[in-house]
Protein backbone atom coordinates (compact mmCIF):
# COMPACT_ATOMS: atom_id res chain seq x y z
CA UNK A 1 0.00 0.00 0.00
CA UNK A 2 1.31 3.43 -0.86
CA UNK A 3 2.02 5.89 1.91
CA UNK A 4 -0.01 9.06 2.20
CA UNK A 5 2.00 12.25 2.03
CA UNK A 6 1.27 12.82 5.74
CA UNK A 7 3.17 9.62 6.63
CA UNK A 8 6.34 10.67 4.77
CA UNK A 9 9.26 12.26 6.63
CA UNK A 10 11.70 14.77 5.12
CA UNK A 11 14.43 12.13 4.74
CA UNK A 12 12.16 9.33 3.58
CA UNK A 13 9.30 10.91 1.70
CA UNK A 14 9.24 8.39 -1.08
CA UNK A 15 9.86 4.63 -1.11
CA UNK A 16 10.53 2.19 -3.92
CA UNK A 17 7.07 0.69 -3.70
CA UNK A 18 5.71 0.55 -7.20
CA UNK A 19 2.75 2.67 -8.25
CA UNK A 20 -0.54 1.25 -9.49
CA UNK A 21 -0.58 -0.24 -12.96
CA UNK A 22 -1.09 2.37 -15.66
CA UNK A 23 -3.90 0.12 -16.87
CA UNK A 24 -5.87 1.34 -13.85
CA UNK A 25 -5.43 5.03 -14.61
CA UNK A 26 -8.35 7.39 -14.34
CA UNK A 27 -10.48 8.06 -17.40
CA UNK A 28 -8.81 10.49 -19.77
CA UNK A 29 -10.22 13.90 -20.32
CA UNK A 30 -10.93 15.11 -23.84
CA UNK A 31 -13.28 17.23 -25.82
CA UNK A 32 -15.49 15.83 -28.50
CA UNK A 33 -13.95 16.23 -31.95
CA UNK A 34 -15.72 19.25 -33.44
CA UNK A 35 -14.99 18.07 -36.99
CA UNK A 36 -17.32 15.11 -36.36
CA UNK A 37 -20.27 17.45 -36.06
CA UNK A 38 -21.66 17.79 -39.57
CA UNK A 39 -24.64 20.09 -40.05
CA UNK A 40 -27.77 18.10 -40.97
CA UNK A 41 -29.29 18.40 -44.39
CA UNK A 42 -32.17 20.82 -44.66
CA UNK A 43 -34.88 19.37 -46.83
CA UNK A 44 -36.90 21.62 -49.06
CA UNK A 45 -40.59 21.24 -48.16
CA UNK A 46 -42.81 19.56 -50.70
CA UNK A 47 -45.00 21.64 -53.00
CA UNK A 48 -48.45 22.33 -51.57
CA UNK A 49 -51.10 20.83 -53.87
CA UNK A 50 -53.87 23.17 -52.67
CA UNK A 51 -55.52 24.43 -55.83
CA UNK A 52 -56.55 27.89 -54.71
CA UNK A 53 -54.44 30.69 -56.14
CA UNK A 54 -54.09 32.48 -52.80
CA UNK A 55 -52.61 29.44 -51.09
CA UNK A 56 -50.27 28.94 -54.03
CA UNK A 57 -48.94 32.51 -53.80
CA UNK A 58 -48.35 32.13 -50.04
CA UNK A 59 -46.45 28.92 -50.63
CA UNK A 60 -44.23 30.58 -53.24
CA UNK A 61 -43.40 33.35 -50.79
CA UNK A 62 -42.54 30.88 -48.03
CA UNK A 63 -40.31 28.90 -50.39
CA UNK A 64 -38.46 32.03 -51.47
CA UNK A 65 -37.76 32.96 -47.84
CA UNK A 66 -36.59 29.44 -46.98
CA UNK A 67 -34.35 29.32 -50.05
CA UNK A 68 -32.68 32.60 -49.10
CA UNK A 69 -32.14 31.43 -45.52
CA UNK A 70 -30.65 28.10 -46.64
CA UNK A 71 -28.32 29.82 -49.11
CA UNK A 72 -27.10 32.23 -46.44
CA UNK A 73 -26.48 29.37 -44.04
CA UNK A 74 -24.48 27.40 -46.61
CA UNK A 75 -22.30 30.41 -47.40
CA UNK A 76 -21.67 31.01 -43.69
CA UNK A 77 -20.69 27.40 -42.92
CA UNK A 78 -16.92 26.68 -42.91
CA UNK A 79 -15.65 24.23 -45.45
CA UNK A 80 -15.25 20.90 -43.61
CA UNK A 81 -12.16 19.77 -45.49
CA UNK A 82 -10.31 23.04 -44.95
CA UNK A 83 -11.26 23.07 -41.26
CA UNK A 84 -9.84 19.59 -40.73
CA UNK A 85 -6.60 20.37 -42.54
CA UNK A 86 -6.02 23.86 -41.23
CA UNK A 87 -2.77 24.75 -39.44
CA UNK A 88 -2.92 26.89 -36.28
CA UNK A 89 -1.55 30.36 -36.88
CA UNK A 90 0.91 32.00 -34.54
CA UNK A 91 -0.57 34.43 -32.04
CA UNK A 92 1.16 37.81 -32.21
CA UNK A 93 1.11 38.00 -28.42
CA UNK A 94 3.34 34.94 -28.23
CA UNK A 95 6.10 36.18 -30.52
CA UNK A 96 9.16 36.33 -28.30
CA UNK A 97 12.06 38.68 -28.76
CA UNK A 98 15.02 39.42 -26.43
CA UNK A 99 14.15 41.47 -23.34
CA UNK A 100 10.44 41.25 -24.11
CA UNK A 101 8.22 41.01 -21.04
CA UNK A 102 6.78 37.50 -20.67
CA UNK A 103 3.01 37.55 -21.23
CA UNK A 104 1.19 36.41 -18.11
CA UNK A 105 -1.88 34.23 -18.12
CA UNK A 106 -2.16 33.62 -21.86
CA UNK A 107 -4.77 30.92 -22.25
CA UNK A 108 -5.28 30.79 -18.48
CA UNK A 109 -8.71 30.29 -16.89
CA UNK A 110 -8.70 33.94 -15.85
CA UNK A 111 -7.91 35.09 -19.38
CA UNK A 112 -10.47 32.74 -20.92
CA UNK A 113 -13.23 33.43 -18.42
CA UNK A 114 -13.19 29.78 -17.33
CA UNK A 115 -13.38 28.71 -13.71
CA UNK A 116 -11.59 25.80 -12.04
CA UNK A 117 -13.10 24.70 -8.75
CA UNK A 118 -10.95 24.60 -5.64
CA UNK A 119 -10.49 21.07 -4.26
CA UNK A 120 -9.69 20.69 -0.55
CA UNK A 121 -7.77 17.48 -1.32
CA UNK A 122 -4.92 19.57 -2.70
CA UNK A 123 -4.70 22.02 0.18
CA UNK A 124 -1.19 21.99 1.62
CA UNK A 125 0.32 20.25 -1.40
CA UNK A 126 3.17 22.05 -3.18
CA UNK A 127 4.09 21.68 -6.85
CA UNK A 128 7.47 22.99 -8.00
CA UNK A 129 7.43 24.20 -11.61
CA UNK A 130 10.78 24.68 -13.34
CA UNK A 131 10.62 26.82 -16.51
CA UNK A 132 13.61 25.73 -18.57
CA UNK A 133 16.56 28.03 -19.34
CA UNK A 134 16.42 31.77 -18.55
CA UNK A 135 18.67 34.80 -18.33
CA UNK A 136 21.52 34.62 -20.83
CA UNK A 137 20.55 31.00 -21.52
CA UNK A 138 17.69 31.46 -23.94
CA UNK A 139 17.48 27.79 -24.89
CA UNK A 140 16.64 26.98 -28.49
CA UNK A 141 16.22 30.10 -30.61
CA UNK A 142 13.97 29.75 -33.58
CA UNK A 143 14.24 31.94 -36.66
CA UNK A 144 11.08 33.14 -38.35
CA UNK A 145 9.57 31.23 -41.25
CA UNK A 146 6.37 31.54 -43.23
CA UNK A 147 4.79 29.00 -40.87
CA UNK A 148 5.76 30.47 -37.48
CA UNK A 149 7.52 33.52 -36.02
CA UNK A 150 10.89 33.73 -34.30
CA UNK A 151 10.70 32.41 -30.73
CA UNK A 152 12.97 31.69 -27.76
CA UNK A 153 12.48 28.57 -25.66
CA UNK A 154 13.18 30.38 -22.39
CA UNK A 155 10.30 32.83 -22.87
CA UNK A 156 7.85 30.17 -23.94
CA UNK A 157 8.66 27.79 -21.08
CA UNK A 158 8.05 30.60 -18.57
CA UNK A 159 4.77 31.58 -20.25
CA UNK A 160 3.55 27.97 -19.99
CA UNK A 161 4.70 27.70 -16.36
CA UNK A 162 2.88 30.89 -15.36
CA UNK A 163 -0.26 29.77 -17.12
CA UNK A 164 -0.07 26.38 -15.40
CA UNK A 165 0.53 28.10 -12.05
CA UNK A 166 -2.80 29.90 -12.37
CA UNK A 167 -4.65 26.67 -13.10
CA UNK A 168 -3.02 24.73 -10.25
CA UNK A 169 -3.55 27.50 -7.69
CA UNK A 170 -7.22 27.66 -8.63
CA UNK A 171 -7.40 23.94 -7.84
CA UNK A 172 -5.96 24.60 -4.38
CA UNK A 173 -2.27 23.73 -4.82
CA UNK A 174 0.60 25.84 -3.59
CA UNK A 175 2.88 26.49 -6.57
CA UNK A 176 6.57 27.41 -6.50
CA UNK A 177 8.48 28.58 -9.59
CA UNK A 178 12.23 28.04 -9.78
CA UNK A 179 12.37 31.30 -11.73
CA UNK A 180 9.71 33.93 -12.23
CA UNK A 181 11.64 36.12 -14.66
CA UNK A 182 15.31 35.48 -15.45
CA UNK A 183 17.49 32.70 -14.03
CA UNK A 184 17.30 31.07 -10.59
CA UNK A 185 20.87 32.14 -9.62
CA UNK A 186 21.22 35.66 -11.07
CA UNK A 187 24.02 36.62 -8.66
CA UNK A 188 26.20 33.72 -9.86
CA UNK A 189 26.65 32.29 -6.37
CA UNK A 190 28.42 28.98 -5.67
CA UNK A 191 25.12 27.15 -5.21
CA UNK A 192 26.54 23.63 -5.53
CA UNK A 193 29.32 24.35 -3.00
CA UNK A 194 32.18 23.11 -5.20
CA UNK A 195 34.26 26.17 -4.38
CA UNK A 196 34.01 27.64 -7.88
CA UNK A 197 31.98 30.37 -9.57
CA UNK A 198 31.96 31.48 -13.17
CA UNK A 199 34.27 34.38 -12.26
CA UNK A 200 36.99 31.84 -11.40
CA UNK A 201 36.95 30.23 -14.86
CA UNK A 202 39.86 30.41 -17.27
CA UNK A 203 37.72 30.23 -20.41
CA UNK A 204 34.26 31.15 -21.58
CA UNK A 205 33.34 27.47 -21.98
CA UNK A 206 34.41 26.68 -18.41
CA UNK A 207 32.54 29.73 -17.09
CA UNK A 208 29.34 28.59 -18.82
CA UNK A 209 29.64 25.07 -17.41
CA UNK A 210 30.28 26.31 -13.85
CA UNK A 211 27.34 28.72 -14.11
CA UNK A 212 25.08 25.94 -15.44
CA UNK A 213 25.93 23.66 -12.50
CA UNK A 214 25.23 26.42 -9.97
CA UNK A 215 22.01 27.28 -11.80
CA UNK A 216 20.59 23.76 -11.67
CA UNK A 217 21.54 23.42 -7.99
CA UNK A 218 19.74 26.69 -7.25
CA UNK A 219 16.62 25.25 -8.91
CA UNK A 220 16.89 22.02 -6.93
CA UNK A 221 17.32 24.04 -3.72
CA UNK A 222 14.21 26.08 -4.52
CA UNK A 223 12.12 22.90 -4.86
CA UNK A 224 13.66 21.19 -1.81
CA UNK A 225 13.42 24.24 0.45
CA UNK A 226 9.72 24.63 -0.36
CA UNK A 227 9.13 20.98 0.61
CA UNK A 228 7.53 20.31 -2.75
CA UNK A 229 5.61 17.10 -3.35
CA UNK A 230 6.35 17.00 -7.07
CA UNK A 231 8.67 18.67 -9.61
CA UNK A 232 7.83 19.40 -13.24
CA UNK A 233 10.45 20.98 -15.51
CA UNK A 234 9.05 22.55 -18.70
CA UNK A 235 11.03 22.70 -21.93
CA UNK A 236 10.35 22.89 -25.67
CA UNK A 237 12.50 20.42 -27.60
CA UNK A 238 14.49 20.83 -30.80
CA UNK A 239 16.18 18.57 -33.32
CA UNK A 240 18.49 18.75 -36.32
CA UNK A 241 15.73 16.85 -38.10
CA UNK A 242 13.14 19.58 -38.67
CA UNK A 243 10.49 16.98 -39.53
CA UNK A 244 10.57 15.58 -35.98
CA UNK A 245 7.44 16.46 -34.03
CA UNK A 246 5.72 15.71 -30.75
CA UNK A 247 6.55 15.35 -27.07
CA UNK A 248 9.21 13.60 -25.00
CA UNK A 249 9.11 13.29 -21.21
CA UNK A 250 12.34 12.41 -19.38
CA UNK A 251 12.66 10.71 -16.00
CA UNK A 252 15.41 9.02 -13.95
CA UNK A 253 15.14 5.31 -13.18
CA UNK A 254 18.04 5.51 -10.68
CA UNK A 255 16.15 6.99 -7.72
CA UNK A 256 14.52 5.30 -4.73
CA UNK A 257 11.19 6.63 -6.07
CA UNK A 258 11.84 5.71 -9.72
CA UNK A 259 8.49 3.87 -10.16
CA UNK A 260 6.76 7.14 -9.34
CA UNK A 261 9.02 9.01 -11.76
CA UNK A 262 8.01 6.62 -14.52
CA UNK A 263 4.32 6.86 -13.68
CA UNK A 264 4.41 10.66 -13.66
CA UNK A 265 6.30 10.77 -16.98
CA UNK A 266 3.83 8.36 -18.57
CA UNK A 267 0.83 10.41 -17.47
CA UNK A 268 2.36 13.69 -18.68
CA UNK A 269 3.02 12.16 -22.10
CA UNK A 270 -0.48 10.67 -22.33
CA UNK A 271 -2.12 14.00 -21.55
CA UNK A 272 0.10 15.93 -23.97
CA UNK A 273 -0.83 13.55 -26.79
CA UNK A 274 -4.52 13.75 -25.87
CA UNK A 275 -4.70 17.54 -25.69
CA UNK A 276 -2.54 18.17 -28.78
CA UNK A 277 -4.57 15.87 -31.03
CA UNK A 278 -6.73 18.83 -31.97
CA UNK A 279 -3.76 20.32 -33.87
CA UNK A 280 -3.35 17.31 -36.14
CA UNK A 281 0.18 16.17 -35.24
CA UNK A 282 0.90 12.98 -37.24
CA UNK A 283 3.51 11.88 -34.67
CA UNK A 284 2.94 11.92 -30.90
CA UNK A 285 6.68 12.01 -30.19
CA UNK A 286 9.12 9.78 -28.33
CA UNK A 287 7.08 9.09 -25.21
CA UNK A 288 8.36 8.67 -21.64
CA UNK A 289 12.11 8.06 -21.72
CA UNK A 290 14.54 7.11 -18.94
CA UNK A 291 17.72 9.17 -18.80
CA UNK A 292 20.98 8.79 -16.86
CA UNK A 293 21.91 12.30 -15.68
CA UNK A 294 25.41 13.50 -14.95
CA UNK A 295 27.50 11.78 -17.60
CA UNK A 296 30.52 13.59 -19.00
CA UNK A 297 28.74 13.84 -22.35
CA UNK A 298 25.72 15.48 -20.73
CA UNK A 299 27.78 18.09 -18.92
CA UNK A 300 29.92 18.92 -21.95
CA UNK A 301 26.93 19.31 -24.28
CA UNK A 302 24.81 21.51 -22.03
CA UNK A 303 22.84 18.59 -20.58
CA UNK A 304 22.95 19.97 -17.06
CA UNK A 305 19.16 20.26 -17.09
CA UNK A 306 18.99 16.49 -16.50
CA UNK A 307 20.76 16.94 -13.14
CA UNK A 308 17.37 18.06 -11.82
CA UNK A 309 16.45 14.36 -11.97
CA UNK A 310 19.78 12.97 -10.74
CA UNK A 311 20.63 11.01 -7.58
CA UNK A 312 23.57 12.08 -5.42
CA UNK A 313 26.46 13.21 -7.63
CA UNK A 314 29.81 14.85 -6.97
CA UNK A 315 28.79 17.95 -8.95
CA UNK A 316 25.72 18.53 -6.74
CA UNK A 317 25.44 19.73 -3.16
CA UNK A 318 22.26 17.65 -2.85
CA UNK A 319 19.78 16.08 -5.28
CA UNK A 320 16.06 16.69 -5.60
CA UNK A 321 14.01 14.91 -2.95
CA UNK A 322 10.76 14.02 -4.74
CA UNK A 323 9.58 12.57 -8.08
CA UNK A 324 10.42 14.79 -11.02
CA UNK A 325 10.21 14.80 -14.81
CA UNK A 326 11.40 17.03 -17.65
CA UNK A 327 8.71 17.56 -20.29
CA UNK A 328 9.75 18.67 -23.77
CA UNK A 329 6.21 19.52 -24.76
CA UNK A 330 6.74 20.02 -28.53
CA UNK A 331 9.56 20.53 -31.04
CA UNK A 332 10.31 24.21 -31.58
CA UNK A 333 12.52 23.31 -34.56
CA UNK A 334 9.48 21.97 -36.43
CA UNK A 335 7.33 24.53 -38.26
CA UNK A 336 4.00 22.88 -37.40
CA UNK A 337 4.83 22.37 -33.73
CA UNK A 338 6.17 25.92 -33.53
CA UNK A 339 2.90 27.26 -34.93
CA UNK A 340 1.02 25.37 -32.21
CA UNK A 341 3.19 26.48 -29.29
CA UNK A 342 3.27 30.02 -30.70
CA UNK A 343 -0.52 30.32 -30.37
CA UNK A 344 -2.64 31.04 -27.33
CA UNK A 345 -4.64 27.87 -28.04
CA UNK A 346 -1.45 25.80 -28.11
CA UNK A 347 -0.19 27.22 -24.80
CA UNK A 348 -3.58 26.53 -23.27
CA UNK A 349 -3.59 22.92 -24.53
CA UNK A 350 -0.13 22.28 -23.08
CA UNK A 351 -1.05 23.90 -19.77
CA UNK A 352 -4.25 21.85 -19.48
CA UNK A 353 -2.41 18.62 -20.25
CA UNK A 354 0.23 19.25 -17.56
CA UNK A 355 -2.39 20.22 -15.00
CA UNK A 356 -4.41 17.07 -15.62
CA UNK A 357 -1.33 14.85 -15.53
CA UNK A 358 -0.44 16.26 -12.09
CA UNK A 359 -3.95 15.61 -10.77
CA UNK A 360 -3.99 12.06 -12.16
CA UNK A 361 -0.59 11.30 -10.66
CA UNK A 362 -1.60 12.53 -7.19
CA UNK A 363 -4.77 10.46 -7.30
CA UNK A 364 -2.97 7.30 -8.45
CA UNK A 365 -0.06 7.68 -6.04
CA UNK A 366 -2.55 8.20 -3.17
CA UNK A 367 -0.90 11.40 -1.97
CA UNK A 368 -4.06 13.10 -0.76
Amino acid sequence: MLMSRHDRSRSGRWTDNGPPSTEDVLPRWGDEDPSAKIPPFVREPGRNPWPQMEAGLKLVGVLMILTAMIAAGILAMPDRESAENSTPTADAAMVMVPNQEVPFGIGSPAAQGAEIKNDQRFSGMTICLDPGHGGNDRGFQRVATAAAPAMDESYLSLAIAKDLQVRLEQRGFTVVLTRSSTEANPQGLDANRDGRTSSDASSLEEAEQIAALDEVQARIDRCNDSRSDLILSIHIGNSNDVTERGSTVWYSDEREFSPYNQLFATLVFEELVLQLQQFGSPSPGSGAQAVTPGTATDLASGGTKYLLLAPELEVLKEPSQVPAVIAEVLMLSNDDDAAVIGSAAGVRAVSVSLERAIVRFIDLASLT
